[in-house]
């Protein structure tokens, strides 16, 4: 299920999410969101959404197709309670003078993670003016 492409004007972003459940029960939430890099860099991004970690998480260049420069950043997010601790892995892509992030957040199991990866292997920038499908 998706939200629909929303913008929020006083963070200058671009919001879409979807929301389901992979492999049958572990509920998952993806997210992609494109914020203009005169508004918030890459750095100042990655710092503010590391407050969504509830510990030290790694943080890599990848390469994402379509994107100039790109980092992933990967640890647990803050849950209800913390014995539930929900894996969170974000991508920060620039493409143009736009960064586009995508989070995922799902329960760490060995058949969810393989689904998960399959997500975040298929992100891709697919144009310069970027978007966000609403098509579902």
């Amino acid at each position: 299920m998706g939200s629909g492409a929303r913008t929020i004007p006083a963070e200058s972003r671009r919001v879409q999410t979807w929301g389901g459940y992979l492999c049958g029960d572990a509920h998952a939430v993806v997210a992609v969101n494109v914020t203009p890099l005169a508004f918030r860099s890459l750095a100042e991004s990655r710092r503010m959404r590391a407050t969504f970690f509830r510990q030290a998480q790694s943080l890599r260049p990848i390469v994402v197709p379509g994107s100039s420069s790109a980092e992933r950043l990967d640890g647990f997010a803050w849950a209800g309670t913390p014995a539930e601790p929900q894996r969170l892995t974000m991508i920060f892509a620039v493409a143009g003078d736009e960064l586009v992030t995508l989070s995922v957040r799902a329960w760490p199991r060995d058949d969810v993670d393989q689904e998960v990866k399959r997500i975040l292997e298929s992100f891709e920038i697919i144009r310069s003016t970027l978007t966000l499908d609403t098509s579902g």
